[in-house]
């Protein structure tokens, strides 16, 4: 099932997840969210999930963009594991903000 969810400024487009796993995912975002709110008043959190067959298994590529103070920033991972993308795109995303509001 393809969702598309909106959680405390926090957009999920295209998680094609079980029900469990969307879960923790949403968890893994609101903690996220959570951080970086810390640091900045951000206006949007949007994560995008596409997922590749690569041989028999499945590839998660994550797309993710905060949206703060007139800034953007951008990246992306991909991962057999989809929970581990998740976290991994929004660690780089968390330090990145850290280095370009301690420079601000």
């Amino acid at each position: 099932m393809v969702t598309d969810e909106i959680v405390n400024k926090i957009l999920l487009e295209k998680f094609d997840l079980e029900p469990e796993e969307m879960a923790s995912a949403k968890k893994v975002a609101e903690k996220y969210a959570e951080k970086i709110g810390h640091l900045t008043d951000y206006e949007e959190i949007k994560l995008e999930m596409k997922i590749h067959h690569k041989d028999k298994n499945k590839h998660f590529e994550i797309k993710g963009l905060v949206v703060y103070n007139r800034n953007k920033v951008y990246s992306e991972v991909s991962d057999v594991n989809p929970l581990r993308a998740v976290d991994a795109v929004l660690n780089k995303l968390l330090n990145e903000i850290k280095h370009k509001t301690e420079n601000d």
